[in-house]
């Protein structure tokens, strides 16, 4: 399996130096990588709307001065504060699961493009050590590679910044969390995760793909809390845009 995602990646590297790109969404030619100009303001932004300081789901009501919406006042994450750069929606979330499931390569060098203001502003500027979501093994063993490891180096591409991805371990190989009740993936990543070494650092960034009820990453910012961790954010590059209900 990692022969052929090589081969893959190798392949489509060849096919940049020979054809022209096209936008993944109407299919016109575009020198910006994946999607043209036009499509690119349509995508579904997530800053386009008001959104609660540390979960970063809509605010539903006017506020005065807080922004910190209803479930965070009740209950507080882990996590300090989370930033995603779109909502899971057409056509992100496509480009997400074709490449994470599909080996479509060129999605993820879209999804960096898109994403390099966000990331230099929360991640890079924020001084802090980044520290992608880890996968079980076996599911990278499944895959052939890591999609988050993966992101990373196309990130180093163009940003210098710190990170450890040996920092935490999952060691619990759970199930899906696809098709699961909020309450359901807060118990299936419970006690998900181990931290390997001891931990000097106050600041932590942690970085996923995908963001849906936040219990993955809830929950490995509860045992980088208990190793000693001062902050803990998130950032994600796309994250469910309504999940309260789940």
């Amino acid at each position: 399996m990692r022969a052929i995602n090589k081969f893959n990646k190798f392949f489509e590297k060849l096919l940049d130096l020979i054809y022209p790109w096209y936008c993944c969404v109407c299919g016109a030619q575009t020198c910006h990588k994946g999607v043209c100009d036009q499509c690119e303001s349509y995508l579904p932004w997530s800053e386009q709307v008001t959104q609660c300081d540390v979960c970063a789901l809509p605010l539903v009501t006017e506020v005065s001065q807080s922004l910190i919406c209803g479930q965070c006042l009740k209950y507080p994450p882990f996590y300090d504060c989370l930033r995603a750069v779109f909502w899971y929606r057409p056509p992100i979330d496509d480009l997400i699961t074709e490449y994470k499931y599909s080996n479509r390569w060129q999605h993820a060098r879209t999804l960096i493009e898109l994403s390099q203001d966000s990331f230099a502003r929360y991640c890079v500027n924020s001084n802090s050590l980044i520290v992608p979501v880890p996968s079980h093994p076996m599911r990278v063993k499944q895959r052939g590679f890591n999609a988050v490891y993966e992101l990373i180096k196309l990130f180093k591409q163009k940003h210098t910044f710190e990170y450890d991805d040996k920092l935490v371990t999952r060691i619990k190989n759970t199930d899906t969390q696809t098709g699961k009740s909020k309450s359901q993936r807060r118990q299936n990543v419970r006690y998900a995760f181990a931290v390997n070494k001891v931990i000097q650092i106050n600041h932590i960034t942690l970085l996923d793909e995908v963001v849906t009820t936040g219990a993955t990453v809830n929950e490995l910012s509860r045992c980088l809390k208990k190793a000693g961790v001062k902050k803990v954010s998130v950032w994600a590059i796309a994250r469910t845009r309504d999940n309260r209900k789940l």
